[in-house]
C-alpha cells in the first residue's frame, strides 16, 4: 500500500512538470550500501525490465532494492491494486496448479511459496516484465523493533542476514581488485566482472556460504 502511494507521488510530480522519468529505483531505507551503486546510464530504459539483487530471493526475487524502466514501474508498484482487483488470486491459482513455479530448490507446499518475494516475481512474469539479476551490493541493517516483537534476532550484529552481508562484501572485494560493472548481452544481468576474466560474484557464492558455516 505504501509503495503504491510512493508511486502516486512520482506520477503526480511527472504530470506537474510535464515529463516522465526513464528509470525508477526502489530501495528500502534500512539498506546499508557496501559500495557505490552502479551507473544506470548504460541500462536499457525502454520496454519492461526490472533488475534485482540475486541474494535473499526466497524462491522469487529480492524485493529490497530494484532498478526498473519507467514502463515496468507501472507494474512493479501496483501490487496493492492487483490484490484489490483480484489479479493476485489468479496468480496464486496458477502457482497452485504449477502453471507458474517459484524458484525454490526444494519441493515445498504451494501455500508456503506465496511470500512477498515470490508474489512479486510471479506478478512481473504475469504481465510479461523481464526480470534480470544484479550482483548484491547492500544489506539490511538490524534495527530495534518498537514493540519488541522483531521476528529476527540479530544476535548483536549490525545486520539482519549474514549471507546477505557476505555477498555484498564479496562484490566490494571484486570491485576493489579492479572489477567493473558489465551488462550481459544475452541475459541483461548486471554483474561485477574482473578485468581480463569472466568471473563474477555469482560464481563464488557457494564457496562463501560454505566458508561462512565453518
Amino acid at each position: 500500500y505504501d509503495i503504491e502511494n510512493c508511486f502516486t507521488l512520482i506520477t503526480n510530480y511527472e504530470k506537474a512538470n510535464g515529463h516522465k522519468y526513464r528509470w525508477i529505483i526502489r530501495t528500502r531505507p534500512d539498506n546499508y550500501w557496501m559500495m557505490k551503486h552502479p551507473s544506470i546510464i548504460t541500462i536499457p530504459h525502454e520496454g519492461y525490465h526490472v533488475w534485482s539483487q540475486w541474494s535473499q530471493a526466497y524462491g522469487g526475487i529480492n524485493d529490497r532494492h530494484a532498478i526498473m524502466t519507467r514502463d515496468a514501474a507501472e507494474i512493479y508498484f501496483r501490487r496493492w491494486t492487483y490484490i484489490k482487483n483480484g489479479t493476485a488470486v489468479k496468480i496464486m491459482s496458477r502457482i497452485r496448479k504449477n502453471r507458474y513455479k517459484c524458484r525454490w530448490k526444494i519441493k515445498v507446499p504451494w501455500k508456503l511459496r506465496m511470500n512477498s518475494e515470490c508474489y512479486l516475481h510471479q506478478m512481473l512474469l504475469y504481465f510479461n516484465v523481464s526480470v534480470h539479476l544484479m550482483d548484491p551490493i547492500s544489506a539490511i541493517m538490524c534495527g530495534s523493533c518498537p514493540d519488541g516483537r522483531c521476528f529476527r534476532n540479530c544476535s548483536g550484529s549490525d545486520f539482519k542476514y549474514l549471507p546477505e552481508v557476505m555477498n555484498a562484501m564479496e562484490s566490494r572485494r571484486l570491485f576493489a581488485k579492479g572489477g567493473h560493472w558489465k551488462i550481459n548481452e544475452k541475459t541483461l544481468n548486471l554483474n561485477i566482472i574482473l578485468r581480463g576474466s569472466h568471473r563474477s560474484i555469482g560464481g563464488s557464492y557457494v564457496f562463501l556460504v560454505k566458508r561462512m558455516l565453518l
